[in-house]
Formats: structure tokens, C-alpha cells, sequence
């Protein structure tokens, strides 16, 4: 199992005050970690789906991926820890 980190953090200039990793296994069956952030959790949790289902933000899979999942392979477990970012340092 091959494991690939992604740092999907907005441009720098974007306020990073809540934070959140993810970790799950694509359809290929390898281990994608990564992290994300935004101003509040009410923002986080609204563009987080749309960040990790979005394929064009990962690697290409062999396997057939699905519009709605992305590259996540559903079966398996997705892993989302959410914390501030004064946590986070």
C-alpha cells in the first residue's frame, strides 16, 4: 500500500483558524492523508466534502472512481479530526 499526503490548504493569505486532517484509502487501495483548513467549522465542514470528493485535487486511480465519493473508497474508513489551529501548532 503506497501512502500519498496532500496539503489542500486555500492560497496564504486565507485565514486558517480551524484546521483539520483527513486520512482515508482510495479505491486503488492506497492511504491518502492530508489537511485542510478555514475560518470556522461551519465552513470547514461546508467546503470539506466538496475538497476531498473532488478528484482533480488527488492523484489519478486505476480503479473507476465514483462523481459523489471522489477517489475515497466508501467501504473503508474516513477519518476527519477537526481543531483550532492554536491546537494544531
Amino acid at each position: 500500500m503506497n501512502e500519498m499526503y496532500y496539503n489542500l490548504f486555500p492560497d496564504e493569505s486565507y485565514p486558517r483558524e480551524i484546521e483539520s486532517t483527513f486520512e482515508f484509502i482510495d479505491v486503488d487501495g492506497n492511504k491518502v492523508k492530508g489537511h485542510y483548513c478555514n475560518d470556522s467549522i461551519m465552513g470547514l465542514l461546508e467546503h470539506l466534502s466538496d475538497v476531498i470528493t473532488d478528484k482533480t485535487n488527488f492523484h489519478s486511480t486505476k480503479n473507476p472512481s465514483d462523481f459523489c465519493n471522489g477517489i475515497i473508497d466508501v467501504t473503508k474508513p474516513l477519518t476527519i479530526t477537526i481543531c483550532s489551529k492554536s491546537i494544531a501548532e
